[in-house]
Formats: C-alpha cells, structure tokens, sequence
C-alpha cells in the first residue's frame, strides 16, 4: 500500500473518495486536500498568513476548512483532486498560498486582484512565478509543486498538502473530518476516477 506522496512520485493522479488506511484508527476515505507552501509557519510572528489547518479534527463548511491558530480564525478551499504540476496555469481563479505569504504587500495585493478578477492586475507580471503569454497571466509552478482541482473552476498549487480524512466514529456513528499529513495515509483502494 503507497503512501499518498509514493502514488504522487509514480504518477498518479489521486481523487476524493479513494480508501485509505490511517496510522491510528483503521480505514476511511479521502475527502480533500488542502495545499499550502511548506515555509508557510516558519514565521508566523511576522504576520504571515496560514493556509494549512493543524493536525487533528477537521471543521468542515462547504468546501472550506475553519480552523484557529493563535485565537484568529483562518479558513482555506479544500480540493477534490490532487496531481502533479506540469505547465501552465491561468492566474483567475487559481489559489497558491506562497503567494499569499511574499515579502511585498502590493505584490499580494496584486494576486488577490488577478485571481478574484478575470481581468488581472497590470502589475501581476513582477509577482515571482508568473508571466504573460499572450496577453494573459500565468503562473510556471516549480518542479516540487503540486495541482490541486475542484468540482469548480478554482484550482490550486502548492509544494505541500494536508489530507481530510473522512470517517465514521465507532462510538456514536457520526462522521468524522481528519487532518492528517500525507506520509501517514496510506492508499488501499484508488477511487475508479484515479489514474
């Protein structure tokens, strides 16, 4: 059984729904995926934003993660579909957290704008990563990066991920949303959508 990041190494493409085995508590199932940058803590004194939700118990609303570090409240889009990145990818509409977390103020303004707008910023090419094509912004995600898909048009890249698990409680029934990092999920059934 492949850990989720082994399937990554060899291709795969994995889906919401795949089955999983969980270090702890036996067997659940895929239910999202949550990118981030993996420096994304690294300095949170210093007004950094984070994007990725701690270990453990998931609130789940919609097709967001709530969570609290420090007493703020943070919330991120969660993913149905995980891959390697391998080109291009239009800024409108696409979430990468290292771009929510760059020295520069006006550069992550400028993010914000081109992917909330379909018409970007015209200063979106000095933020790193992206460029024009023809006309139209891109961002070249690095060789370590990951794609991330909705049943929407978001999209997201990052180089690191958590892992909503979801799962029934032996206690009481009710289901239960997990985050676990992905070295500790262990694939034993691909949803039939994966590759």
């Amino acid at each position: 059984m492949p850990s989720i990041i082994e399937a990554l190494k060899q291709g795969k493409t994995i889906n919401s729904g795949s089955r999983i085995k969980l270090p702890v508590e036996g067997l659940a199932e895929i239910y999202g995926f949550v990118p981030y940058h993996d420096d994304t803590f690294s300095s949170i004194g210093e007004e950094k934003t984070p994007t990725c939700p701690p270990l453990g118990p998931a609130n789940i609303v919609g097709n967001r993660i709530i969570f609290a570090i420090e007493d703020k409240i943070y919330r991120a889009p969660l993913f149905k579909t995980l891959s390697n990145a391998e080109e291009k990818y239009p800024i409108y509409l696409l979430y990468v957290p290292r771009l929510l977390n760059i020295s520069a103020e006006s550069r992550i303004k400028t993010y914000l704008s081109s992917f909330k707008n379909e018409k970007p910023s015209p200063y979106i090419n000095q933020v790193d990563g992206i460029r024009i094509v023809d006309k139209e912004p891109f961002y070249f995600p690095k060789e370590d990066e990951y794609l991330f898909t909705s049943s929407s048009k978001l999209k997201g890249i990052g180089n690191s991920f958590a892992v909503i698990t979801r799962r029934k409680s032996k206690d009481n029934g009710l289901l239960l949303y997990e985050v676990y990092d992905p070295q500790d999920v262990e694939i034993t059934r691909f949803n039939e959508y994966d590759e």
